[in-house]
């Protein structure tokens, strides 16, 4: 949520255990494009770049695959002209969220790396997080 990437839709995992944690998933959607020639987001000043590549909305069940339309249930759309994106590139990168009950501490594992744009945004470091739990 704060690192400018964009996920899949969060889902339950089958896996279980005796404490009743809650095992959920997540995948980086990879590097998407806007293909659209007449996209709002080539009007805009602080363009970065010649096409959209990094900010989106909505959400997508499945990574997208290299060159093929979205995926079937996928309603993720480029920000400025709503438009369906295309992937120019997978990640690897898996996100991993471990909860319990609302009184009980939550854990998120993120592996893999990223080397694609990402959208700017208010990344929370890890120190600041665990900062932040402890305080609590």
């Amino acid at each position: 949520m704060y690192d400018g990437h964009a996920w899949s839709r969060t889902i339950t995992s089958n896996i279980h255990n005796d404490l009743k944690f809650l095992f959920c998933t997540s995948s980086c959607l990879g590097h998407l494009r806007c293909d659209n020639p007449a996209c709002e987001y080539l009007q805009r000043d602080h363009m970065t770049s010649k096409v959209n590549e990094t900010e989106w909305e909505r959400l997508s069940e499945k990574v997208f695959e290299v060159g093929s339309k979205p995926p079937t249930g996928s309603t993720v759309v480029c920000k400025y002209c709503n438009v369906p994106s295309t992937s120019v590139d997978v990640c690897l990168a898996n996100i991993y969220y471990v909860t319990a009950t609302p009184h009980m501490m939550r854990a998120c594992v993120h592996l893999g790396s990223h080397d694609h744009p990402v959208k700017l945004s208010d990344h929370r470091d890890f120190i600041e997080l665990i900062d932040n739990l402890i305080g609590e």
